[in-house]
């Protein structure tokens, strides 16, 4: 791949200067499809024909200057590298003047084997698009390239081929879905426009500002001309959605103090539409408004996990309580299974943990310890058993034909509240201790809609006293 620098004055021949030569990894289609210049300088990012991405390392100190021979004086003829011409050198004869720079950075395959189509920068962030269907963004870290999220626009639209950042910060996707051009605005979710041309494999050119918009296309040897003026939008959003269809899932992330405000929980829910969302929940205002969206996924999000640590219990039947004897954070995602075993030999025995998660790992623990220190403890207490500073009364929330309920794990009565989501799919539940003492309990449920629930601890039974 060749930089090639071209100035021009008029009555006077073209300059070439050959600026930098560049060595595309082997492949079978081996050609660049697009390139830019990031801002942070001396680098050159681009994509090839095979959909994987390069970071060159460029300079802009001038490499060969040659005058381009045959259009001296005002002529018109064409300019090629065989003219004949003795005198005037091609800057491409001296192109072993410059060194082949092999890239710093290669993302192979990122867009698939169809090809990467754009690359462009934005706001400090790298931006690619593909014949695969997804968008990413990327940061230098370095010299180094690093994929920071996948987007897949919306279902159909296979073939990327540009970004366009409009000044009131929403992001149109210009691609071709079947035999149309498509334009899809990322902050409505919806196509903005579906224009019938051949599909791609075609040269085009779109244009757009707040008076009008074209879109100039060849069809079949023949140019062809879309144009529309602007129309007043008569639809007012009252209140976006968060999610295109049923909201399958939700987790409590947690929660962000924001000086002189209520505090904001941060939740993410999982749809039909294939997304996951992440917003924030304002108590004060009653708002929920979205952070930011995860796209990548090919179906519908009907599962969300938090990484969640491994613990071992014990439980005191005649209280019918569970005491946490241990706990471990080692895995950094969600712990799917754990199973306890006895393992004997002629020494002795132990008691081992197995635990699996979605880390990709399998742990194996031994807990002998433990369970030998829980077990003394059990036998040294006397009545209302007490280790580890006690097992405060258990809560558990249920639901079921829209009304979620609360139970105390000591044969507490349930409290009932009825809610307003119909069909519902997952709920979450936490507690929060407040400034006065006060125990509060929240829920968040969703399905045809996002609710969040809160309650007061009920008063404690005449018939335990004080929860152990």
């Amino acid at each position: 791949m060749l930089w090639l620098d071209v100035t021009h004055r008029p009555g006077q021949a073209p300059w070439v200067r050959l600026m930098g030569r560049y060595l595309l990894p082997p492949c079978k289609q081996r050609w660049h499809t697009c390139a830019a210049f990031l801002p942070q300088g001396g680098l050159l990012v681009c994509g090839d024909r095979r959909g994987s991405l390069l970071l060159f390392p460029c300079s802009s100190s001038p490499g060969w200057a040659v005058e381009s021979a045959g259009i001296a004086d005002g002529g018109t003829s064409p300019v090629s590298e065989d003219t004949g011409s003795g005198s005037e050198p091609s800057c491409l004869s001296h192109k072993g003047a410059l060194p082949l720079e092999a890239p710093l950075s290669v993302l192979f395959g990122l867009h698939g084997k169809m090809g990467v189509t754009s690359v462009t920068c934005h706001e400090g962030y790298i931006y690619s698009t593909g014949r695969d269907g997804s968008f990413h963004q990327l940061r230098l870290q370095g010299q180094q390239l690093e994929v920071l999220r996948k987007h897949r626009p919306c279902k159909g639209l296979q073939w990327i081929e540009e970004l366009r950042f409009t000044p009131d910060g929403d992001l149109l996707v210009l691609g071709f879905h079947a035999d149309n051009f498509v334009v899809w605005s990322s902050r409505t979710g919806e196509n903005l426009h579906c224009i019938p041309c051949g599909g791609g494999h075609r040269s085009w050119s779109y244009c757009s500002n707040a008076s009008a918009e074209a879109f100039a296309f060849v069809k079949c040897g023949d140019v062809m001309l879309y144009h529309r003026e602007a129309e007043p939008c008569e639809q007012r959003v009252l209140l976006e959605s968060l999610h295109g269809r049923e909201i399958a899932c939700v987790r409590r992330l947690g929660a962000v103090e924001v000086p002189g405000h209520t505090t904001l929980n941060i939740f993410v829910t999982g749809s039909e539409d294939t997304t996951a969302c992440v917003l924030a929940l304002s108590e004060r205002s009653r708002a929920a408004m979205p952070l930011t969206r995860l796209s990548d996924h090919i179906s519908s999000v009907r599962a969300l996990a938090l990484a969640s640590p491994v613990g071992v219990f014990g439980l005191l039947e005649a209280a019918r309580k569970l005491v946490l004897v241990a706990e471990s954070f080692h895995h950094q995602r969600c712990v799917l299974k754990v199973e306890a075993f006895l393992h004997t030999w002629a020494g002795g025995e132990r008691h081992l943990l197995c635990s699996a998660a979605t880390d990709g790992s399998i742990a194996f623990w031994d807990i002998t310890s433990p369970i030998t220190d829980a077990t003394d403890a059990l036998h040294r207490a006397e009545g209302e058993i007490q280790p580890l500073g006690g097992c405060s009364c258990q809560r558990l929330c249920s639901a079921s034909r829209g009304r979620p309920r609360w139970w105390l794990l000591c044969s507490l009565p349930p409290s009932t509240t009825f809610f307003h989501v119909p069909d519902l799919a997952e709920l979450d539940c936490w507690e929060v201790a407040e400034a006065g003492g006060e125990l509060r309990y929240y829920c968040v449920l969703c399905g045809r809609g996002l609710e969040m629930l809160h309650g007061i601890a009920p008063p404690e039974s005449p018939l335990l006293g004080a929860p152990q």
